[in-house]
């Protein structure tokens, strides 16, 4: 993969060992100059394909979604949405996001799960969360996004730790859910 720039645009070119190439993303009008802070910015690559983070708003205000392509072919395999974590290890391929989490359901969701998907043996996995409990801590945090109650995540070793408000800081009963991941359960061997 590379950037290529003209006076007025950028894109970014896949290019295969075959010399077939993609063109994956563009920015036009002049907008060249928030390549890398607007649009899609390289996340990792695994066995058989490569994550791209897309920032759709620069700064602020909305997460960024994420598209996996086969990194033999350069076509887009899926959209994944709004993620809460993806492994930078080759050895830890995993994606975990909430249910139903993306730019296309911002409606009156329930989310009442955590995926946990192995993206090299193309695998999901679901943890069942309390029902409306995510539904009812975006109310209350004035929030739209279920990404935003989450803090970032903790990593040690296979366990990725995601935490999460469950209501806004004035209350003093719990206010957070803790939930513990070992991804050596969803390796599959």
């Amino acid at each position: 993969m590379y950037w290529s720039f003209n006076c007025d645009s950028s894109w970014l070119t896949f290019e295969s060992p075959s010399k077939n190439r993609e063109i994956l993303f563009s920015l036009g009008d002049g907008l060249q100059s928030m390549t890398g802070r607007l649009g899609y910015v390289f996340a990792q690559e695994y066995k058989n394909h490569f994550l791209i983070q897309n920032n759709v708003i620069s700064g602020c205000c909305s997460p960024p979604d994420f598209y996996l392509y086969d990194k033999h072919t350069g076509k887009l395999k899926e959209e994944l949405g709004c993620i809460l974590f993806y492994g930078k290890d080759k050895k830890l391929p995993f994606i975990i996001s909430v249910s139903n989490s993306n730019y296309d359901t911002l409606s009156n969701l329930d989310y009442n799960s955590i995926i946990v998907y192995n993206i090299d043996k193309g695998k999901r996995y679901s943890i069942s969360l309390p029902e409306g409990e995510i539904k009812k801590a975006l109310i209350e945090a004035d929030e739209i996004y279920p990404e935003y109650l989450f803090e970032e995540p903790k990593v040690k070793g296979s366990i990725i730790t995601l935490t999460y408000s469950l209501n806004s800081e004035s209350k003093i009963n719990e206010s957070q859910r803790t939930v513990r991941i070992d991804l050596k359960e969803y390796m599959d061997y």
